[in-house]
């Protein structure tokens, strides 16, 4: 999967992965968000149909 550009801020040393990772949340939510949008409804590979998952307590 080709990563986005990053920001155009300038890097600090030491930049704070909270920052990073919540940069790389909102790319994956943008593009989610466009594929939602093309009408593609492909689930998730983490995504199984609820009828064939199966009850814990089996």
């Amino acid at each position: 999967m080709a990563e986005e550009p990053e920001s155009k801020a300038p890097k600090k040393p030491g930049a704070n992965n909270a920052e990073r990772r919540r940069e790389k949340l909102a790319a994956a939510l943008r593009a989610n968000l466009k594929r939602r949008k093309q009408g593609s409804e492909k689930p998730e590979n983490n995504e199984k149909p609820v009828e064939n998952r199966r009850p814990s307590h089996e």
